[in-house]
């Protein structure tokens, strides 16, 4: 009975780490897809967003641009704001999304940052 209990333990293991996304697929997911979703209004507008495990940045027309750190990643507000803390602790958003960003695929943004910071050393922070 043990060893029956193992094996399905280990296969259920197995099929857990088998379709989990690797920190590229998750980076190249997430680009795509904030990216096809990006934020314009007028003349500025996200022209580029740049992922990595440790921090999300949004490049904007005019040049300017934004950057978020996966680990603080808090929440979106009006659909399209990401929240996150800065270095002094003090909670901030920006709008990088266009308000048109289907709910599924806003959950799954949502779920890919968080993932994704999974992968971030704290120690490459700030």
């Amino acid at each position: 009975m043990k060893k029956i209990f193992l094996t399905l333990v280990v296969v259920m293991a197995f099929s857990f780490v088998a379709h989990s996304q690797t920190k590229e697929e998750t980076i190249k997911w997430l680009e795509d897809k904030m990216t096809a979703y990006s934020w314009w209004a007028g003349k500025i507008r996200v022209t580029e967003i740049i992922v990595t495990e440790c921090e999300i940045t949004a490049i904007y027309e005019d040049g300017d641009k934004t950057t978020f750190s996966t680990t603080s990643f808090d929440c979106f507000k009006r659909r399209q704001c990401l929240c996150a803390y800065d270095k002094k602790g003090k909670r901030r958003s920006d709008c990088i999304l266009s308000k048109h960003v289907p709910d599924e695929v806003r959950e799954k943004i949502e779920k890919a940052i968080k993932h994704l910071a999974t992968f971030c050393n704290d120690d490459d922070l700030f």
